[in-house]
């Protein structure tokens, strides 16, 4: 197996690992309405340092593995992680993540706009969710994925670290 197929099934068991992670173990810990959203940071690292075609691709296993997993209305995940991993693909190889500051910014405001598209497509398409932009359940949201942002990408970095696959190639 070359280390392109190795990275890619490993990096798809540790998303499937973070969906059920996030699906199963941190609603124990956390308020099942307020839970950071471990999946979205992980495509955050994928998309960024690999771009928009592994971050589109990674966006639409977990959308649809969350989809399959939860009552929202099936493809409206997989839209939006699609649409998230795309978009932060573009910016592969022009910026450098360090380990706080950066990461914990581009979570933020991808938390943010991930609630701001969901709205948009609530608005567009007849699905029926109480979605509020501006809440204190939004707030509480983007801070744990902030507080958890450096944790994540350390794991990841430590993964890429082991499998010592260079970004060009992916």
């Amino acid at each position: 197996m070359n280390k392109r197929n190795l990275f890619f099934f490993l990096s798809c068991s540790i998303v499937l690992l973070i969906i059920v992670i996030q699906s199963v173990v941190v609603p124990k810990f956390f308020n099942n309405e307020i839970m950071p959203d471990i999946s979205l940071i992980a495509i955050i690292y994928f998309a960024v340092n690999y771009g928009k075609n592994v971050g589109q691709t990674f966006g639409f296993i977990q959308g649809i593995v969350l989809d399959s997993l939860s009552g929202v209305p099936f493809g409206l995940n997989a839209l939006l992680r699609v649409i998230m991993g795309f978009l932060l693909g573009f910016f592969n190889g022009k910026i450098f993540l360090d380990k706080f500051v950066l990461p914990a910014f581009f979570v933020a405001i991808c938390s943010f706009i991930k609630i701001l598209l969901l709205a948009l497509i609530v608005i567009i398409f007849p699905i029926k969710l109480n979605i509020t932009i501006f809440s204190v359940k939004n707030i509480i949201e983007i801070g744990l994925n902030i507080l958890l942002t450096p944790f994540v990408f350390a794991f990841f970095r430590f993964i890429d670290n082991k499998i010592n696959i260079s970004r060009d190639n992916t």
